[in-house]
């Protein structure tokens, strides 16, 4: 991942352009909902040849996305291990799944982009972060959370609580 910030542009749009389109084949094979979307649209990796042509993909509805979870889920490995919601902010949370290797892939572009301001492993920082999923996870998870973040000095503030007394706390 460190060696791809020197990459070239050229260098760049081609690895994204790849990966997209492997993505967008993956999609089709392996994940019901996708393909029936791509079918109705008449459109294959074939079609994206440059990131312009990132309209041509169909667009999913918030609402689409809120009820068609499973038939969002890959049938082939990797499939979704790790479950999130969002904050709820528009009156439902929306669920949605990946799977364990990008949650790895998460950290370590964070971490980069982190370092890009000066951060390194180890240093106290501060994160205004959305709201916590209702309902809260298990108590092991909670605890896991809280070991995690004391370790890595990490400390979340809720962002959703935005009154003077919130933010003194």
């Amino acid at each position: 991942l460190d060696k791809t910030q020197w990459r070239s542009l050229d260098e760049l749009f081609a690895t994204q352009l790849g990966e997209l389109r492997r993505l967008i084949d993956h999609a089709y094979r392996n994940v019901p909902f996708y393909r029936r979307k791509l079918d109705a649209a008449g459109v294959t990796s074939a079609d994206v040849k440059t990131v312009d042509d990132l309209v041509k993909l169909p667009r999913m509805t918030r609402d689409e996305a809120r009820d068609t979870l499973e038939e969002r889920c890959s049938t082939v490995d990797p499939k979704p291990r790790v479950r999130k919601t969002t904050g709820g902010t528009t009156g439902q949370p929306l669920l949605f799944g990946y799977d364990i290797d990008s949650e790895y892939w998460r950290q370590a572009v964070k971490l980069r982009g982190y370092g890009w301001a000066g951060y390194r492993v180890g240093d106290r920082t501060l994160h205004y972060w959305g709201a916590p999923t209702r309902p809260l996870p298990p108590v092991k998870t909670r605890a896991k959370i809280f070991v995690d973040r004391l370790i890595k000095r990490e400390h979340y503030m809720n962002c959703t609580l935005r009154s003077e007394r919130d933010l003194l706390k």
